[in-house]
């Protein structure tokens, strides 16, 4: 893509100059020739046609980033133009490209806008800014609504409406461009050298804007796509008065236009009754401390005990320094208020803090930023989506376009991670296998050490996949469509586990089945020093397994079965592990079967509101104690292996896909040794 915006920033250029031949008065081309350079300094790479001789080295500097700039958005509006073109393919594919592209679009205006503060300080200017952010706005929602919802665009009206905006979008460039030139007191880099008369100039506008979007492979835009109002009546893209932008075209996404009028009527919907969001527009650290309910003296965790959800919100805004804070509440607010009403809260609260304390505006958006960055996949859903695209269009229509950018990419990696998920929903699959299947080789081939490592890097894998907030909620619903990486890991603990237990089990002699559970009991050994706990349980709870515990083993080994079995003995809450996890040095893999279980401990244990003076609140003091425990998660996730995988080992493990059910298990076991005989160690 990148080579390609090169060659159509060249052919631009080209273009650019044929064109000044043909419009421009022969007065102003005999003053071009009068200033050609030599060959040497003709085949610099510089703007043509620039009587810099009169501009000085700042400015001449200042204008050619602008003739740079503005041919980096024209580039990027063809290729958005292109693909326009070309919709009706694979579709799915096409409106993610068109996303993708709106979004360069988005990020060369931005660059763009980067202009000095005198410039700025223009009233002429401030206006073109706002009449090119309007049209931006819709090419990015329409874009992203194309995506989101798969929009059909068959009808040449519908088409002809996205062209017109994109028309606007680069009339828009073209106009901020010319005043931002003039205002240096040079020359525009697209615009003739001599000024124009407002009828010329509006006919230069349209034929110049018509061009740019021919480039890309149609001829007659205006004949083809362009409405017969459009067509007809082109006054709307300009106006009489020569310092004044042109207008952008109506609106035409309902959604989005609705909150086009500085995002108020947007703020009116997530509140019509000023006296329901009065928590939300707090912006004295005062008055919201006076509505907290804080922890007496001696007790642990963050000083706030209990308050409403918005005061919960509204603190987390206004908290510089109590990061600790911050971090308990984006790690458990989903337990009394869901992700959809948090951001909405937050849309609603960010122009207001901007009015009377700026300061809090800088912390609002960064924490709006951080609820969408951990949002989960499975949350994305399509309200919630639409809301978020909706805060996009909110953000580029206040100009605040670097803002927008950082959101919109965070929230399209996100969509990108969901529609992956979605396809591939390895989640899904039965945790008992068809069958087994015979393949070459034994375990016993394989080094212990080898083994060891293979099983913990197909552990890490699906470890760092796991989102807290999935772990979080497994305590509280235990539902697997709203956990599915946490439902794929723990399905990966079972396949393995009856992997095992299938790899002895069907060994005919007893001799090998001796041989392979001390194979097992040297890779545990091993998985013991990589920490990876979760792999060790696994093998452990094979090897413990009933249909294995009531065969005949070796002394020796049933008393080295023991003393691995030690480390997860349930005695005083499991104190042995807990002691081996606080010792250990990451990386490690903990026994995610433990954390769930404290996580539901806290959950039943403690209730969700507590009765205070202001009335019924949430419980934060039981939000510090879940957060405790999603921490120690979070610091395990935080360094990873350095591990390589060996196709051997994970070709012959198969993905632990093969192996019995547990009524064949039983079936099996009760055919090597039956009932009623005892059972007798050997020494």
């Amino acid at each position: 893509i990148d080579t390609e915006m090169y060659s159509q920033r060249s052919q631009l250029a080209s273009l650019t100059m044929r064109l000044k031949d043909k419009l421009h008065p022969p007065r102003i081309k005999r003053s071009v020739e009068k200033i050609k350079r030599t060959p040497s300094q003709a085949s610099a790479n510089k703007p043509h046609d620039l009587d810099l001789t009169a501009t000085p080295p700042l400015q001449r500097k200042s204008v050619c980033v602008l003739e740079e700039q503005e041919r980096a958005v024209l580039s990027a509006l063809r290729y958005f133009k292109k693909l326009l073109d070309t919709l009706g393919g694979d579709q799915p594919v096409m409106n993610s490209l068109l996303s993708g592209s709106a979004g360069q679009v988005l990020e060369t205006v931005h660059n763009l806008v980067q202009l000095e503060p005198h410039i700025h300080n223009s009233k002429t200017v401030t206006c073109c800014l706002s009449g090119l952010y309007s049209s931006l706005a819709q090419l990015i929602h329409w874009a992203d609504q194309l995506m989101l919802q798969g929009i059909v665009l068959e009808e040449k009206e519908a088409i002809a409406t996205v062209v017109v905006v994109t028309k606007a979008v680069l009339d828009g460039v073209k106009e901020l461009v010319r005043l931002a030139a003039e205002r240096q007191d040079g020359p525009s880099p697209s615009s003739p050298i001599q000024p124009l008369s407002p009828k010329d100039k509006q006919n230069r506008d349209r034929r110049d804007s018509d061009q740019s979007l021919q480039a890309v492979g149609q001829d007659e835009i205006e004949d083809q796509h362009v409405s017969p109002e459009h067509s007809q009546n082109p006054e709307p893209m300009a106006t009489t008065e020569e310092s004044a932008p042109p207008k952008p075209p109506k609106p035409f996404l309902c959604t989005a236009a609705d909150s086009s009028k500085q995002g108020k009527e947007c703020n009116q919907s997530n509140g019509e009754d000023q006296e329901e969001n009065e928590e939300l527009l707090l912006v004295s650290r005062q008055e919201v401390l006076d509505r907290l309910t804080m922890k007496s003296e001696g007790e642990e965790g963050p000083g706030v005990k209990a308050a409403s959800p918005d005061i919960l919100l509204v603190h987390a805004t206004l908290t510089d320094k109590q990061v600790l804070y911050c971090e308990v509440f984006l790690s458990t607010y989903r337990t009394f208020i869901s992700p959809h009403d948090v951001i909405s809260k937050l849309q609603f609260r960010y122009p207001t803090s901007a009015h009377t304390f700026p300061k809090f505006l800088k912390n609002t958006f960064l924490l709006l930023v951080r609820v969408v960055d951990e949002l989960c996949s499975i949350e994305l859903d399509g309200d919630l989506q639409l809301l978020l695209m909706d805060l996009v269009f909110s953000l580029v229509i206040k100009g605040e376009l670097g803002l927008a950018r950082l959101l919109r990419s965070n929230i399209l990696s996100k969509l990108e991670e969901r529609r992956q998920m979605i396809e591939s929903p390895s989640w899904l699959r039965p945790l008992s296998a068809r069958g087994v299947a015979a393949r070459p080789g034994s375990l016993l081939d394989f080094k212990s050490h080898d083994v060891a490592e293979q099983l913990t890097f197909m552990d890490s894998k699906l470890f760092y996949k796991i989102e807290l907030p999935e772990v979080l909620l497994w305590s509280m619903e235990q539902n697997e469509e709203r956990s599915p990486n946490l439902t794929e890991f723990t399905q990966h603990f079972n396949n393995v586990s009856f992997w095992v237990r299938s790899v002895i089990i069907l060994q005919e002699k007893a001799q090998e089945r001796e041989k392979l559970v001390l194979k097992f009991l040297k890779v545990m050994k091993h998985l013991r020093k990589l920490n990876n706990f979760n792999s060790y349980l696994s093998i452990l709870s094979a090897l413990d397994s009933a249909p294995l515990r009531r065969l005949d083993w070796q002394k020796h080994t049933a008393e080295a079965l023991e003393e691995f079995s030690a480390l997860i003995d349930s005695s005083s809450s499991f104190r042995t592990y807990r002691t081996a996890l606080s010792e250990v040095e990451p990386p490690c893999i903990p026994y995610l079967g433990l954390i769930l279980q404290d996580l539901t401990f806290v959950h039943l244990g403690n209730p969700d509101r507590l009765m205070t003076s202001q009335g019924s609140m949430v419980n934060f003091s039981k939000r510090w104690q879940q957060f405790n425990i999603l921490d120690t998660l979070r610091s395990f996730q935080q360094i990873c292996y350095s591990l390589q995988p060996k196709s051997e080992i994970s070709s012959f493990f198969n993905d632990f896909s093969d192996h019995l059910a547990e009524e064949a298990l039983w079936e099996l076991s009760l055919k090597i040794r039956p009932r009623n005989i005892p059972k007798t160690n050997q020494r």
